[in-house]
């Protein structure tokens, strides 16, 4: 990136000056004042004081500072350089891993911790492989459950696809961890929403995404989703659907690999089977 823009840098020292306030309110207000800055401004800055900063913040113990600090990280990282080596010196995946480990109530803060893990999986192969070794997969899989709010699932799916993408090792770090049978029961329900207890298009299609990157090439990968509960009938139904040509050419791809895999085509033709036998009770019903 281009060294820092002058002007935009003394604007973002002037709100950031507020964030080592004693009025929390002053501290918030600076948080989302910079958040909103980065995102809408395309210039580049020097962020690492605000990083350290916002990293310490992350410990501040009020949650309402800490969602607004992780948001704050994130649009760091996605500005700036020197975000990343400030987040590394500032242990902010380990600080975020700590977090998530220790039970987070408020939604808002986990899906902010989430994001944050996603982004510094994307940020740097460096910082990719610090968020493997703090835990970070771990915090994501826990969480890619369809009985978790849509926006939580969305977070979890794209981390994993950042992850992944950005950084090889993540690959088998994932599918080791047992990420396979977790994002193939991403892929049923139509549409969550609320306390949510399905998938979204959205999840959906970043699920498929995962497990395209993660089985692709795998034989064992490709046998170990075709076993997955209800991952061969999911990908039928996303073939056959007409809402999005993406998701059908994603899952007509993936389908693709399963069938050509000889020994994956038994757990292919049971799966086949039991839905057959599933329509014919349907009709006694």
């Amino acid at each position: 990136m281009a060294g820092p823009d002058a002007n935009f840098q003394q604007a973002v020292d002037r709100v950031a000056q507020h964030l080592t306030s004693e009025d929390s309110k002053a501290v918030a207000a600076s948080t989302a004042t910079l958040t909103l800055m980065l995102q809408s401004t395309p210039l580049p800055a020097d962020l690492s004081a605000v990083v350290q900063r916002a990293a310490e913040l992350l410990e501040a113990g009020d949650v309402a500072l800490q969602r607004n600090a992780a948001a704050l990280i994130s649009a760091c990282l996605e500005s700036s350089d020197s975000a990343i080596q400030a987040a590394i010196e500032a242990r902010v995946a380990e600080r975020a891993v700590s977090l998530l480990e220790g039970g987070v109530a408020d939604g808002g803060l986990q899906l902010n911790l989430l994001v944050l893990l996603g982004t510094l999986g994307e940020a740097a192969e460096e910082t990719a492989q610090i968020v493997l070794d703090a835990g970070g997969l771990e915090q994501l899989l826990a969480r890619a459950d369809p009985a978790q709010p849509e926006q939580l699932q969305e977070a979890v799916v794209d981390g994993l696809c950042k992850l992944a993408a950005n950084h090889p090792p993540a690959k088998d770090a994932a599918a080791a961890a047992g990420a396979i049978p977790r994002l193939a029961a991403l892929l049923g329900g139509s549409g969550g929403g609320g306390g949510g207890s399905s998938s979204g298009a959205e999840v959906q299609v970043r699920a498929l995404l995962a497990l395209g990157m993660l089985a692709g090439g795998s034989p064992e990968r490709q046998l170990e989703l075709a076993g997955a509960q209800g991952a061969v009938l999911a990908l039928l139904r996303l073939m056959r659907q007409q809402d999005d040509a993406d998701m059908q050419q994603i899952a007509a791809g993936i389908f693709k690999d399963l069938a050509t895999n000889a020994d994956a085509k038994d757990a292919i033709a049971q799966a086949l089977k039991e839905q057959q036998a599933a329509e014919a009770s349907a009709k006694f019903v």
